[in-house]
């Protein structure tokens, strides 16, 4: 199934999320694969500090960041709790960038955040029967960094799979749960819509102060 494709036009970049850390081999072993599939295709860390298991902000940081990209960027996104059950693999089709994670509300930010005409939806779980040998703990190496440098290189999603409803995905995290991370160069991140926090009387000068108001904002 991931036949290389004849590449004639510039190489799309590849951005990476995970929720791997840096202090084991996994996303190395990641950007391995892309660079033996996809050589000439640059790779971009959007980040690899995800809280373990936490679709959430890694819907938040894909939401935040995808639109910065260029136009055809195709996106990897490995936060999968649910690594070696019957979860779906899905892409979802904005304009010409290529947003891939499994089906578990990772995507659902960034699919609010798009145009709603631009937008695509296929269900490519077959990309799991292509390589010959597939752990069952690490998807992210054998399947789909291998899918992932497969687009980059001109493959399509409706090559692999069916197109599917939005509706069809699974949002269960999306609008339940908030996070406020305190970020090293001492930003405050929400997933607060901007205009929708009440803005205070007296001017807060402290990050805790920050994250106290938005929070109070949201669970009042």
């Amino acid at each position: 199934m991931f036949t290389r494709k004849r590449q004639e036009e510039p190489p799309r970049t590849i951005a990476l999320l995970t929720d791997f850390g840096l202090a084991d081999p996994y996303v190395g072993q990641m950007k391995g694969v892309l660079a033996k599939k996809a050589p000439a295709c640059p790779v971009v860390d959007i980040s690899h500090d995800v809280a373990p298991f936490n679709v959430v902000q890694a819907g938040f940081f894909l939401a935040s960041s995808y639109e910065h990209f260029s136009r055809d960027a195709v996106f990897l996104a490995v936060v999968d709790p649910g690594v070696g059950t019957s979860r779906k693999i899905v892409c979802v089709q904005v304009g010409e960038r290529l947003l891939v994670a499994p089906d578990n509300g990772l995507l659902c930010l960034a699919l609010k955040r798009a145009q709603t005409a631009e937008v695509r939806v296929f269900d490519v779980t077959a990309a799991l029967d292509a390589p010959k040998n597939v752990s069952s703990t690490f998807h992210g190496r054998d399947v789909f960094a291998p899918l992932a440098a497969w687009f980059a290189l001109g493959g399509r999603p409706e090559e692999i799979g069916p197109e599917m409803s939005a509706d069809e995905l699974v949002c269960e995290h999306g609008a339940s749960r908030i996070s406020v991370p305190v970020r090293h160069s001492a930003m405050c991140c929400t997933s607060i819509v901007s205009g929708t926090a009440c803005s205070t009387s007296k001017p807060e000068t402290s990050v805790e102060s920050v994250a106290f108001v938005l929070l109070r904002q949201v669970l009042k």
